[in-house]
């Protein structure tokens, strides 16, 4: 019997990959970006149970001895694909788009630099659209606005598509409010579709309020990923984010620490 369509959905698609991982080749180095990766994105799966489910609930997290990949959804809404170093997660029908699009950002802080203090460097991009989704493999409209934003980025970041900045700004406009999210632009090494410019103006995780990480650790973690003739182009535009985002507000760890981390502090 043919297998049953899965259903088109309408909700959030995080594309995320960690910068220099192809050049990680050695022993010593492939088991220490296996342990930092595994450990970052388990602390991603934690801070995103917080996220309300209309059926109550939040996303399921994952052990840390089974990493997300190929096949390995998580309960609720949210599912998880990836091949290598790439995820992508999908989310929908949870909230509003504009409170999911800050309540994902807002997961997304603390687990971005605890991996920088691991010198791992993350970049990603958010969309929002229709897409089909099962157990292997994320792909329709979302996927495919979302993807070029997320190659183009010039940076170590996460930011929004334009299609999911006008969701926030919805959203913001009937009085929410974001906290995980600053106005920005956004670097770009290639143009992307519509937008022949090298930057896109649009939101930014503000991972830097953490209070996590210092700027010494983010050089540290700059001058060890420095693999080929683009890295340092990108490393100064992380830096210029960095110092932009503790510019304009204070560090806040207790508003982005998971709460399971929150509760042993």
């Amino acid at each position: 019997m043919p297998s049953s369509s899965p259903d088109v959905r309408t909700g959030v698609v995080l594309m995320v990959d960690a910068l220099g991982m192809r050049d990680v080749v050695t022993p010593s180095e492939l088991g220490e970006t296996v342990r930092a990766w595994n450990s970052a994105f388990n602390l991603l799966w934690g801070s995103l149970e917080g996220v309300p489910r209309r059926g109550g609930g939040g996303m399921a997290s994952v052990a840390a001895t089974d990493p997300p990949g190929i096949g390995a959804p998580t309960t609720g809404n949210s599912r998880v694909v990836g091949f290598s170093d790439t995820v992508i997660v999908t989310d929908w029908e949870s909230v509003e788009p504009g409170q999911l699009i800050e309540m994902i950002a807002a997961s997304l802080v603390f687990p971005f630099s605890e991996a920088v203090k691991s010198r791992l460097l993350f970049r990603g991009a958010i969309g929002y659209g229709t897409f089909v989704q099962d157990q292997t493999l994320a792909l329709g409209e979302a996927v495919q606005q979302v993807a070029p934003w997320y190659d183009a980025s010039d940076w170590a970041g996460v930011f929004l598509s334009p299609e999911a900045n006008a969701e926030l700004n919805g959203w913001l406009a009937r009085g929410g409010v974001t906290h995980a999210l600053i106005e920005y632009d956004v670097p770009l090494s290639a143009p992307c579709p519509h937008v022949p410019a090298v930057h896109i103006s649009t939101r930014a995780v503000v991972w830097p309020r953490s209070g996590f990480v210092d700027r010494n650790q983010l050089e540290a973690t700059l001058k060890a990923r420095k693999t080929d003739v683009v890295a340092p182009r990108k490393y100064a535009n992380t830096l210029k984010f960095f110092e932009h985002v503790l510019s304009t507000g204070q560090a806040d760890p207790i508003r982005f620490m998971p709460a399971d981390r929150r509760a042993r502090s």
